[in-house]
């Protein structure tokens, strides 16, 4: 450490110490200072003169000082009563008088204490919320100075609840917990992306209050937070480096490190943390035992001290208590945690950051495959770490890590979620974890002498698995199925198909007709079948799946749902629509029933019947199918998210479908306001939905709105894709027929032939694009009308 960097941890150590209360100062240097002594020594020092100065000045006043007063009005506002009061603020009660009535909550700064420090600190907070606007996160209205020069800020009030209180008393399900769970992780998404890491996330800061008869969570309390680039101004910016600041109980071992390297991440681990409360009851960390030991200690154990798996604390003193206020008995409890929701903790809450959740959104999308009974991202830590760890170490292609990775994710998914007979999973999981390791170690390029592809890898792996196992046909149909399954992820479902057929043929002769791995092989098989366009065959095995769930599960259950979901769609490919349509509202009807009217299952049902309906000429029945799904997808997923983006624009094209062309223009208008946050403004998937705008504000006559489009569509294509790629043809055409539409020939036809020529060269001469291209270049020569 530098002499200025020692200067200025002194300082900043100095500044915050010094507001503390004498009884509390001690425990606060032995934390900070631990093996440190000459940084302790200093302060020592500063404090005791600190200390003998304020005696010479203000001792004698001091015994016939009274404790200040709560204000009863501040500027415009009028103070209702106190709320509570933190380490440097007081937050009041107060009614705003003016320009409008309203109850609102003001934080001041304590008398006394406006340090630079102090100030820097209650600075941070009130740019923190005013740089924010979502409905998960408390608003700041106004800020200000009071006659007496004490800092305020006025911000939204919050009657409310902290949230483990709240599920507690309600005794809310996991299901519900893990609903209000992902709105918290929404929240602080959005303080992510606006530059801001909390770096305080625990239940007294995330409140729950009602709007509409719903719940609705408020995270508050950003005193701590820290910019990560640009989010706060780099002059009130008070990180304080060196300082150890936070809630040990929900600490991040990076934060605790003190060493100001920390990222979105630290707040990762801190929602992993709150989703271990609210799941068990418990905390990671007994909280005596980090309270009672020394900074030095509590450090260490932070750092180092790994969770146990939530699904393991329902026992002992208390557990009866804390499974009834989920709704649950202990062992009940113990049985909804175990597997994928143990995996999802975990991995929040693992000690190396990289290993952690990239983001508040990927832990909140990984709880939403574990709701869909989808594949989880996180899994047992050990397999999932050994095999990247030694893909990394022999240079496997990424692609073949991915593979073997998702593989043993599903594995566990199924193990977990999905057997009937618990001895028989966990032998084939067994055996194919060990299966994997051997064939990535079979395809070491240092052994191998070449490169190794994956197909080439599975194809040595089945000739293995095919005879090694050939006594256990149970176990060579899981891993057949798997390699499968692989074939399928990467779009080679030619060469998966066979894998899959043995799979499906050795699996109905050996197992039981409810069992539900029937099901899930059948499923699978439909899905390559669709992809290879044999849709009878498909239905087939989609049926069989249908059956086979049915008999394990009843008729309404989600995985019946899906598979007729399925089902459907090969109806909609081959033509039949009045075949498609009932058993989509079939699945639609039972995934409401099961999973609820407003969950991301029910929008893609409604998605999908949406499309259909399009494809019928139902606009209007389309149009209402696909605003519904919109009003799911934007309660349920973050706003810059694809799936919202796609359904805006698939309602704007049933728009134009229906003739209403001008109806269709501010929902191309939307969807492309969330392609550009999402990609930025120069992706080619946003220069298609600017060519589509430009089409819908051509044919809605707005043309010199329509003319700029156009060219920035160009622009961003050749950009992107080269000047004579085929999509700059195809958006050269439809510029020639929004010339003719203007009444423009000669134009028509120069951006016409450009694009005509282009869509030639690339070898497209015979695609409908420049078939159309040609008869309108004849339309022209005709003297025809548009």
């Amino acid at each position: 450490m530098s002499s200025e960097q020692h200067k200025k941890r002194v300082r900043a150590l100095f500044d915050v110490v010094i507001e503390l209360p004498p009884e509390k100062r001690e425990l606060y240097l032995e934390l900070q200072c631990a093996g440190e002594p000459e940084v302790r020594r200093e302060l020592d020092e500063l404090i005791a003169h600190d200390t003998a100065t304020k005696k010479i000045r203000v001792e004698p006043v001091l015994d016939r000082m009274e404790p200040e007063a709560d204000p009863t009005q501040i500027d415009k506002y009028k103070i209702l009563g106190r709320l509570g009061e933190g380490g440097f603020g007081d937050v009041f009660e107060a009614e705003q008088t003016e320009p409008f009535h309203r109850k609102v909550a003001l934080k001041v700064v304590k008398a006394g204490m406006d340090t630079r420090a102090v100030l820097d600190r209650f600075e941070v907070e009130r740019q923190a919320l005013a740089h924010m606007s979502h409905p998960g996160i408390a608003r700041v209205f106004d800020a200000g100075t009071t006659e007496r020069g004490r800092s305020y800020f006025v911000m939204e009030l919050v009657d409310g609840r902290s949230i483990t209180q709240y599920a507690d008393s309600s005794k809310l399900s996991i299901a519900e917990r893990l609903d209000l769970f992902r709105s918290v992780c929404d929240a602080v998404r959005h303080a992510h992306q606006r530059g801001i890491i909390h770096r305080d996330l625990k239940p007294s800061n995330i409140l729950v209050t009602s709007e509409n008869g719903k719940p609705l969570v408020k995270v508050i309390d950003f005193g701590i937070a820290k910019a990560t680039g640009g989010g706060l101004s780099n002059e009130t910016m008070f990180t304080e480096e060196g300082v150890f600041v936070g809630t040990p109980e929900y600490m991040s071992p990076e934060q605790a490190g003190m060493g100001g390297d920390i990222d979105v991440r630290t707040d990762v681990y801190s929602l992993g943390v709150l989703l271990y409360e609210l799941l068990t009851g418990a905390l990671p960390v007994d909280a005596k035992t980090l309270r009672s030991s020394s900074i030095a200690r509590m450090q260490e154990i932070i750092q180092s001290e790994s969770a146990r798996r939530p699904s393991t604390r329902m026992e002992g003193e208390g557990s009866a208590d804390r499974a009834a206020n989920r709704s649950a008995t202990p062992a009940r409890l113990a049985r909804e945690l175990r597997g994928d929701l143990d995996w999802i903790v975990l991995k929040a809450l693992e000690k190396e950051r990289d290993r952690r959740y990239e983001s508040a959104s990927a832990l909140a999308m990984d709880i939403e495959r574990y709701e869909r009974d989808e594949p989880v991202e996180a899994g047992p830590p050990s397999v999932g770490y050994r095999a990247r760890k030694f893909a990394k170490r022999y240079r496997v292609p990424l692609a073949v890590a991915g593979i073997v990775l998702a593989s043993i994710g599903y594995a566990f998914f199924e193990t977990n979620r999905q057997r009937v007979v618990a001895e028989r999973a966990l032998e084939e999981a067994e055996e194919m974890s060990r299966f994997l390791t051997s064939m990535l170690s079979a395809a070491d390029p240092r052994s191998e002498g070449k490169d190794v592809t994956v197909r080439a890898m599975l194809e040595k792996g089945a000739g293995t698995v095919r005879e090694d196992f050939a006594e256990r046909p149970l176990v060579k149909a899981r891993l057949l199925f798997t390699i499968g399954k692989a074939f399928h992820s990467l779009g080679l479902f030619q060469d998966g198909r066979p894998f899959l057929e043995e799979a499906v043929a050795t699996r109905e002769d050996l197992l039981p007709d409810d069992d539900p791995d029937l099901a899930f092989t059948n499923n699978v098989f439909g899905m390559t079948l669709f992809q290879l366009g044999e849709m009878p065959e498909a239905r087939a095995h989609y049926q069989r799946a249908i059956d086979v769930w049915k008999n394990a599960y009843g008729t309404e259950h989600q995985n019946v749902a899906t598979a007729l979901n399925n089902l459907a769609n090969t109806y909609w490919a081959t033509g039949e629509y009045d075949e498609a349509l009932p058993i989509m509202r079939m699945s639609l009807a039972i995934r409401e029933k099961v999973r609820g009217p407003d969950h991301l299952d029910v929008a893609q049902s409604l998605n999908n019947l949406g499309a259909l309906a399009a494809t019928t000429g139902d606009f209007a029945g389309s149009a209402e199918y696909f605003e519904r799904a919109l009003v799911i997808r934007e309660k349920r997923l973050p706003p810059d998210h694809p799936d919202i983006s796609q359904t805006i624009y698939n309602i704007g094209t049933t728009k134009m479908m229906a003739g209403d062309h001008a109806g269709g223009v501010p929902y191309f208008e939307r969807a492309l306001a969330v392609q550009e946050k999402t990609l930025g403004p120069k992706h080619v998937e946003v220069a298609l939905s600017v060519g589509a705008l430009a089409n819908a504000m051509s044919l809605a006559g707005r043309f010199a709105e329509a003319d700029a489009q156009f060219e920035r569509s160009l622009a961003i294509q050749r950009e992107a894709l080269g000047p004579e790629h085929a999509d700059v043809g195809r958006t050269l055409a439809a510029y020639g027929y929004h010339e003719r539409r203007k009444g423009n020939p000669a134009q028509a036809r120069e951006y016409l032939e450009r694009g005509l020529r282009l869509l030639e060269k690339a070898g497209q001469g015979d695609h409908d694009d420049a078939v159309k291209a040609r008869r309108v270049l004849g339309e022209i020569d005709e003297g025809a009308q548009p």
